[in-house]
């Protein structure tokens, strides 16, 4: 029996050995594998979402943005399935538990290297993730605010053509010169623009809110759906503003255009009255004369 115990006994510290040794051995090649993550993720640039937005370079840094997204992603995955790898080892030393400390202490070992593969994941490659989302929103909506002005002032422009204005201001003598003919395209300009612009954001907006959840909750990207949130709501108002316009410049046009026609046929009348009337021989008398010299 004392023979039996000590072979059993004998097993179990060499059982305990290697798993120890087998344990430090995947240690390190825990460490090395997120150091190589690391490595991987400093290849990748550095973006600061509130950074100036330089408009000829915003495409290129926008592609650029996206292909740092893409290679992400892929390095995002391989943390997920390494920090897997180290839970499930967890699980099957915590299984063994029984066998004596060796495998406890394997157990709080690969737990450790799960948290810091977990830690990497959740702050480093989150992190860069969302301030590569955050600068691609940016980018995408830089435009809006002068795009807004833009047609703002097309409206202004094409209500002082229609009014007979200066910056909204009547002359300070003689009349108005009223051209609402002119002023129609300008307002037809500003409602295409805005119509357009309408578009972008809510595309924006709409892309936003397909974003990972952490881009989604994150307060930076709230900052920017309520600043587009509040443009698109003006860019609304400004829109119905501009279609009751271009009904009131129509009406103008339509109405200038009757009051021509009608003093056409007025003209016309006066002409034939005068035709009918006028003296044919010049001594048809004075008062004839007088008649159709009132009617020209």
């Amino acid at each position: 029996m004392v023979f039996f115990a000590c072979d059993r006994q004998a097993l179990q510290d060499s059982c305990r050995g290697r798993w120890l040794a087998q344990e430090n051995a995947a240690e390190s090649i825990g460490y090395r594998t997120l150091i190589g993550f690391q490595n991987r993720l400093a290849t990748l640039p550095v973006s600061l979402p509130d950074a100036p937005v330089d408009k000829t370079k915003a495409a290129a840094e926008t592609t650029l943005l996206n292909a740092a997204r893409a290679t992400l992603d892929a390095l995002m995955g391989d943390e997920r399935d390494a920090r897997k790898g180290w839970l499930s080892k967890v699980d099957a030393w915590t299984a063994m538990a029984a066998a004596g400390p060796v495998t406890a202490h394997n157990a709080r070992s690969a737990g450790e290297i799960a948290s810091l593969f977990a830690s990497f994941g959740d702050r480093d490659l989150q992190g860069r993730d969302l301030s590569y989302a955050l600068r691609i929103a940016t980018i995408g909506g830089s435009d809006f605010q002068e795009r807004f002005e833009a047609s703002v002032g097309f409206r202004k422009q094409a209500e002082d053509l229609k009014d007979g204005t200066k910056d909204g201001q009547p002359p300070v003598v003689g009349i108005p010169e009223k051209h609402p003919e002119l002023a129609l395209p300008v307002f037809q300009n500003a409602a295409s623009s805005l119509d357009t612009l309408l578009a972008d954001i809510n595309a924006l907006e709409q892309k936003l809110r397909l974003e990972k959840q952490y881009v989604t909750a994150s307060t930076g990207l709230a900052v920017l759906v309520s600043g587009y949130d509040t443009l698109l709501g003006r860019s609304q108002v400004e829109r119905a503003n501009v279609a009751a316009l271009i009904a009131a410049a129509e009406s103008q046009i339509a109405a200038a255009a009757l009051k021509s026609r009608e003093g056409i046929t007025t003209t016309f009348s006066r002409r034939t009255r005068l035709a009918r009337i006028a003296p044919t021989r010049p001594r048809q008398g004075w008062i004839r004369q007088a008649i159709y010299t009132s009617l020209r």
